[in-house]
């Protein structure tokens, strides 16, 4: 689990990333050695920048975690179910942890996200809203059902919003 930082120090740590790109990979490539950057497209330009940069962040240590599993190949790194959940996870820590500070950083889609998690759904959000083509089955029960039940009645009409992306680069 990512420490939980103050804004201030998560940016200053995202900067330092950005520029110096922390290896993720610890497979050579015939380039060199891969390593992910943090790209923050629109994450900068939310309200919840903090939190989407403690999203990118936990992106980022799951693929250093689990560098084996990874295709050593550069590119935008689509995300895992397992390193979905995880990254989520750890954003509504964030979002705990700023809002209990701040009340006026309150938004809407984390504090949905914030129900999910309390509600313990947050592998069946992220297979009901963010699954991709490429995932299989995740190992365990979904909870599927019960999921959209509470759903229904919890967060009608919901989207999911992603900001941010991470990128595999050769040296």
């Amino acid at each position: 689990m990512i420490a939980r930082l103050p804004v201030l120090v998560l940016a200053t740590l995202a900067l330092a990333v950005c520029s110096a790109n922390t290896a993720a990979n610890g497979a050579r490539s015939a380039a060199g050695q891969l390593t992910v950057s943090v790209l923050w497209d629109d994450a900068m330009t939310n309200k919840q920048a903090g939190v989407w940069m403690g999203y990118l962040f936990a992106r980022v240590q799951y693929v250093s975690d689990h560098a084996r599993d990874y295709p050593n190949v550069p590119g935008i790194v689509q995300a895992r179910f397992e390193e979905e959940v995880h990254a989520r996870g750890e954003a509504v820590e964030i979002y705990r942890d700023i809002r209990a500070r701040k009340p006026e950083m309150a938004n809407e889609y984390f504090d949905a996200l914030e129900q999910v998690h309390a509600a313990g759904f947050m592998r069946e959000y992220v297979w009901h809203y963010l699954k991709q083509p490429e995932w299989s089955a995740p190992a365990g029960t979904l909870r599927a059902s019960e999921f959209q039940a509470w759903s229904a009645q919890h967060i009608p009409n919901h989207r999911a919003e992603t900001r941010g992306r991470i990128k595999l680069a050769a040296n």
